[in-house]
């Protein structure tokens, strides 16, 4: 069985990583803030990452194979209260940031966030419904 991960698209829903919470618009905004600094202090060092990944090259013939998109995504524990839920307090899972950048457009970079509740939890709040 694999784990179902939901887009987060309440930008006003509160995420947990120990002991510093962010909203999700904001956890967004940071993380693109970050990723961005990164990039620019890479161009000063002179690595411009654009070329970085322009294209994957391969060695054993003169074939050059374009890339219009790169993709990074990784996966923490935290916690999060969601607006418009129904489940009372902090929910424990994992967060999936997926962050797309678009060489056609200019290097447009694009941050989604999905969650992943913990099974264990889910099942005792589904046996609290059922009681």
């Amino acid at each position: 069985m694999t784990d179902i991960f939901e887009p987060l698209n309440c930008d006003e829903d509160v995420l947990k990583f120990g002991e510093d919470t962010f909203t999700v618009g904001k956890f967004k905004t940071l993380v693109f803030q970050d990723l961005y600094s990164r990039f620019n202090n890479s161009r000063n060092n002179r690595v411009d990452v654009k070329s970085f990944f322009a294209y994957i090259l391969l060695k054993t013939s003169q074939v050059s194979i374009p890339m219009d998109q790169t993709e990074f995504h990784f996966i923490n524990k935290c916690q999060i209260i969601r607006i418009n839920s129904s489940l009372p307090g902090w929910q424990k899972g994992r967060l999936k940031t997926r962050i797309v950048i678009d060489f056609t457009k200019s290097s447009q970079t694009n941050t989604y966030l999905e969650f992943c509740p913990d099974k264990c939890e889910e099942t005792s709040l589904l046996l609290d419904e059922i009681r």
